[in-house]
């Protein structure tokens, strides 16, 4: 029996990214708790220089699938954009997943209409290079080849203009404030979907892998948002998130409120946009320096990095108390200014504590969660449900007053956890 999975990867940045994206949709749908990561080069990593129009089929993936092959590991990440027209006999594909974002971007220090003439175009792509001609026969195609990060360095070292980079690959690198442009071309075929792949008789490493596979049907009830992190789900959201109405006089004590914060309190991904976004219309630039971001996950962690600012706390364990210990951990809080907006709903306990140690904490509702109007569930034959906070599972439990025997039960988080123990689901099992 295996009670590690090894998982052979390329070594760069955005392949590590890959894989833990892959881990991270296996342990939300209560898959093995234990893995290994080996990287290694292909030869597509080592030589540079061939042409892609020249390279062999398997050219970022041959040394990672004789790995498999040859029992050096389980599966091998790959994005699928990369694999073989025709796997190597005794390789299968476990499993394909959805495509977070397949758009192809502009990556330049000025937006696309706003080129020079005869602009150098960075990408090794021979669609992207058809696409760009199309829309700008003066420019001049340059051959890139190398990590996301060696691409950005030819923008500053002056080499090219720009880059095209696939829209996904920035994203999984918290890199999306990097974009200046989306291109609206059909784009490559599987780009931002990535592929395990292992042996063809490894029968219950198919199943493992087999549930973030969008070729299947969706097996859990997905009740929280951002959808797109959890693999093949069907989406059921019950919850909605909304801003709070404002008036001018308070908007423009939120912005006061701000400029004079020495820390920034930040609990979701929607407490970062609607925040920016009314910094945004009163001001033309935000003023980031000298302030601490302190943030729960690396969901909020990366819609913080869009506004081109990275929090210096981080809560891996994403709960109030969690992120109460992270900021206690690394620094003295007493007499600090803390701005901290929330939802209606947020919990007393972070300012409560805050409080406690000295802080002066300025709390605002910027944002709600509202119930949605009940619907019946989907006639589908699902194996369980994630729920992602409390409110998400009151408002299921009144909708429909309880939860299917026979399902899998997956909360987020302790706290959500607690709420359905206490509702009597004793057998809820934690994603983290």
């Amino acid at each position: 029996m295996i009670t590690t999975i090894k998982i052979a990867s390329r070594k760069s940045p955005l392949a590590l990214a890959q894989v833990q994206d892959i881990i991270h949709g296996l342990k939300v749908l209560g898959g093995p708790m234990e893995y290994q990561i080996i990287p290694m080069e292909t030869t597509g990593d080592k030589d540079k220089t061939t042409p892609l129009t020249k390279s062999t089929d398997d050219f970022f993936t041959d040394a990672i699938d004789k790995a498999i092959l040859e029992g050096q590991a389980h599966v091998a990440i790959h994005s699928a954009k990369d694999l073989p027209q025709q796997l190597r006999p005794g390789l299968k594909v476990f499993a394909l997943t959805k495509a977070w974002d397949n758009r192809d971007t502009w990556v330049s220090r000025c937006a696309w209409k706003d080129l020079p003439l005869n602009p150098r175009i960075g990408t090794s792509s021979l669609l992207r290079q058809q696409e760009i001609l199309k829309l700008r026969p003066d420019a001049v195609i340059v051959q890139v080849r190398g990590t996301i990060g060696e691409r950005l360095q030819l923008i500053k070292n002056n080499v090219v203009d720009g880059v095209v980079v696939a829209a996904c690959a920035l994203k999984r690198l918290g890199l999306e404030s990097e974009i200046k442009d989306y291109f609206s071309w059909t784009p490559t075929l599987m780009q931002g979907q990535l592929a395990v792949v292992g042996k063809s008789d490894a029968i219950s490493l198919e199943e493992i892998f087999s549930v973030l596979d969008d070729r299947r049907k969706p097996q859990f009830l997905y009740c929280g948002t951002h959808p797109e992190i959890y693999g093949p789900v069907f989406h059921w959201p019950m919850i909605e998130i909304r801003p709070v109405v404002l008036t001018e006089g308070q908007q423009k004590d939120l912005c006061q409120a701000f400029d004079a914060a020495e820390m920034v309190v930040l609990t979701s991904p929607y407490a970062v946009e609607y925040l920016f976004k009314i910094l945004l219309s009163h001001q033309a630039a935000i003023p980031l320096e000298d302030k601490i971001f302190a943030v729960i996950g690396q969901t909020t962690s990366e819609v913080l990095r869009r506004y081109k600012t990275a929090p210096q706390i981080v809560a891996q364990e994403e709960t109030a108390k969690g992120l109460r210990d992270a900021i206690v951990g690394q620094m003295n809080v007493s007499s600090k200014r803390i701005l901290f907006p929330r939802s209606t709903l947020s919990n007393p306990f972070l300012k409560d504590a805050l409080n406690s140690l000295g802080a002066q904490v300025f709390e605002v509702s910027i944002y709600e969660n509202i119930k949605p109007l009940k619907r019946d569930l989907p006639s589908m034959d699902f194996k369980g449900v994630i729920f992602t906070s409390p409110s998400i599972v009151r408002n299921f439990l009144s909708d429909y007053d309880k939860i299917p025997d026979y399902w899998k039960i997956i909360a987020r988080g302790p706290v959500t956890l607690k709420t359905l123990h206490e509702a009597g689901y004793t057998h809820a099992i934690s994603l983290s």
